[in-house]
């Protein structure tokens, strides 16, 4: 029995350290060409609702809402979920379009106080590509992400959660 208990942390690390493997990988793309005329983008059908196109259907385009591969990385640090808690960095639900340093609950360092940012695709894009780069002196111990669409993946997933 004593071994066990002495085997505890080491499984647990074991663990961690099997999870974190895993961040940044990209999932595998279908590579077969896509048809004339179709998007990448999945379509839901919703009822207009009104009276005079009772019965017809309409496309809507869905949003990209669902997390991508690359966040798992960014889960690290970062809480998502609305009104939820900062953790060792800020919660990003809804600072797509607000200031930098803007959001309640979290201590952020001077430089990114100071850097007049407001989050939008490009910014975004600039800082997950080099945050020191970007903002010498953050807080933030990330050192990038170098493919651009994984970068973009991300900017899409923070502007929907509004």
């Amino acid at each position: 029995m004593k071994l066990a208990t002495e085997m505890k942390p080491i499984l647990a690390a074991f663990t961690l350290a099997l999870g974190l493997s895993s961040c940044g990988e990209t999932k595998k793309t279908n590579s077969e060409p896509q048809e004339a005329g179709k998007s990448d983008v999945p379509e839901i059908k919703a009822q207009t609702g009104s009276p005079a196109s009772e019965g017809a259907d309409r496309k809507v385009l869905a949003v990209n809402s669902q997390e991508p591969s690359g966040f798992a990385q960014c889960k690290v640090c970062h809480s998502v979920e609305k009104d939820g808690p900062a953790g060792v960095g800020p919660n990003l639900f809804g600072i797509f379009g607000k200031a930098a340093a803007s959001k309640e609950g979290y201590t952020f360092s001077p430089a990114i106080k100071e850097s007049k940012i407001v989050w939008d695709k490009s910014e975004l894009d600039t800082f997950l590509e080099s945050p020191a780069k970007m903002v010498p002196g953050t807080k933030m111990a990330f050192a990038g992400l170098n493919d651009p669409k994984q970068r973009a993946e991300i900017v899409g997933y923070l502007k929907s959660l509004q």
